[in-house]
């Protein structure tokens, strides 16, 4: 099982139109090559993968690197490109260490949206379309769990 995550541009939707762009419009068009991206995705995906690998893609790392760096395997990610989206499915043992990255590497402001967290998890919790003004979205869908 994996933790999906959906980075996308601000322009591509609103946060209070996603809930309803999401359950009609599935994202069809995935790439394996980051170039695909425009620029400011492709930045947050190079600054990712120094700690999360690729699983696939042309900077998927190669089976003698993971033979040789025992525990590597859990940081390798699956990532998926879209011109103005990133979607990734992280393994949950490194969800935590993802998302403190991800965090890191996106400007983020917390949004006021209502959190996804099964326990209602208040302002504490993920909330859904947390958006930098200025930056990337970053949502978390309604079939993921919130940390």
């Amino acid at each position: 099982m994996s933790y999906d995550v959906l980075v996308f541009d601000p322009d591509l939707v609103s946060d209070d139109d996603f809930p309803d762009w999401w359950e009609k419009n599935p994202l069809v068009e995935w790439e394996d090559d980051p170039a695909a991206m425009i620029p400011g995705l492709q930045s947050l995906y190079h600054e990712l993968r120094r700690y999360f690998p690729a699983l696939n893609g042309p900077d998927a790392v190669d089976d003698a690197t993971l033979r040789a760096r025992p525990g590597m395997e859990e940081y390798v990610v699956d990532y998926e490109f879209g011109p103005r989206h990133m979607y990734i499915c992280v393994g949950w043992r490194r969800v935590r260490d993802f998302l403190g990255r991800l965090y890191e590497a996106a400007p983020l402001s917390r949004g006021s949206r209502s959190p996804l967290s099964p326990t209602g998890g208040g302002a504490e919790g993920l909330h859904m379309g947390e958006k930098d003004p200025t930056g990337m979205n970053v949502d978390f869908p309604h079939d993921s769990a919130v940390l």
